[in-house]
């Protein structure tokens, strides 16, 4: 299992131990404070959801567990 597998396993698991959160796939162009304004959070919350040391590292094809709104 490699490291992008099991955070897909824990995304999954969050989402159904904690039905208020969901998931997002990033897409090109998108950057942590624009979606974590999506999502009614800030981009150092959601950094801290997805344990994202740096905001700037995400790329499309990354998938983060988000609040749902």
């Amino acid at each position: 299992m490699t490291a992008t597998d099991l955070k897909s396993c824990l995304s999954w698991l969050l989402h159904i131990v904690h039905p208020g959160f969901g998931s997002y796939t990033v897409v090109g162009g998108d950057n942590l404070n624009d979606i974590a304004k999506d999502f009614g959070t800030t981009s150092t919350q959601l950094a801290a959801m997805n344990g994202i040391p740096d905001p700037d590292s995400i790329k499309p094809g990354n998938n983060l567990v988000v609040p749902c709104v």
